[in-house]
């Protein structure tokens, strides 16, 4: 009897022994874990297929473990769900990019219980009340639009998750000016962004609005370049872009809703 619990915890110890094991043990939890242990290692008995050198494929981890059933994304009722996401570069575009991939699966209403920056990096943590958790495979494949990776996933409880993100090469997935081509933005729900990968000025209309501007200008590596603020009323706006600006955000000092009319741009 000795002998067969010492080759079953032998077992068990060897099957989770490794990169990819650790961090689907991780995800599911040591309960789910050992409860579809047999399944789990018959999907990943070719480990490799699930690794590129020491980087793990996340996505098709992910993906396996949801498309049979050990990874549950559905709740049986609604819970208050924390998720915690850090990265680097300029915490404004990290939220950018966090929030887009958020509204792309449907997440809208959230409340922000953290936003601090260290020496490494940004982490941006939120609540909702939701009987679904966030699903990894769809947050994955959204922020992959914006050449944006997850490299880890951190289960720190059933209902609390730290994503781990890589956006070194990211991109918003935004309006892009064209030169001469005057545009309408419509009624802001969050700030405006904007590419103008080309061009030497910006005009502004914001007729009916109480308008006060506040304009950021960043390059093409999401640093900050310039920021622009007027305090009072403005109904029109020429800017000259600084050098090497590939972003805009656009917003009010004080309130977005001074913008509820829309703004009218032209680059020129």
């Amino acid at each position: 009897m000795g002998r067969v619990v010492f080759i079953l915890l032998f077992s068990i110890s060897t099957l989770v022994s490794s990169p990819v094991m650790n961090f689907i043990e991780e995800i599911i939890s040591k309960d789910s874990f050992r409860k579809h242990r047999s399944l789990i290692k018959k999907i990943f008995q070719n480990e490799k297929k699930f690794q590129n050198g020491k980087q793990l494929r996340i996505l098709s981890i992910l993906t396996k473990l949801k498309n049979n059933g050990i990874l549950k994304v559905f709740l049986k009722k609604p819970h208050s769900i924390q998720i915690s996401f850090k990265g680097a570069g300029d915490p404004i575009f990290f939220m950018k990019l966090i929030s887009d991939s958020l509204q792309d699966l449907g997440y809208f209403k959230y409340r922000i219980l953290e936003a601090t920056r260290d020496k490494k990096g940004f982490l941006w943590k939120i609540e909702f009340i939701s009987d679904y958790i966030l699903d990894p495979t769809l947050l994955y494949s959204s922020l992959a639009k914006k050449n944006c990776r997850i490299i880890d996933i951190e289960r720190k409880a059933l209902f609390e998750w730290n994503f781990i993100i890589d956006t070194k090469n990211a991109k918003l997935h935004i309006t892009k000016l064209e030169k001469n081509k005057r545009i309408f933005l419509r009624t802001p729900v969050f700030d405006y962004w904007l590419n103008i990968d080309s061009g030497s000025k910006l005009k502004f209309s914001s007729r009916g609005n109480k308008w006060h501007p506040y304009i950021s200008f960043y390059d093409k590596d999401l640093n900050l370049i310039q920021v622009f603020k007027q305090n009072k009323k403005t109904l029109d706006l020429n800017l000259e872009i600084p050098k090497t600006s590939k972003y805009i955000r656009v917003t009010d000092i004080y309130l977005l809703n001074n913008i509820k009319n829309g703004l009218r741009i032209l680059l020129k």
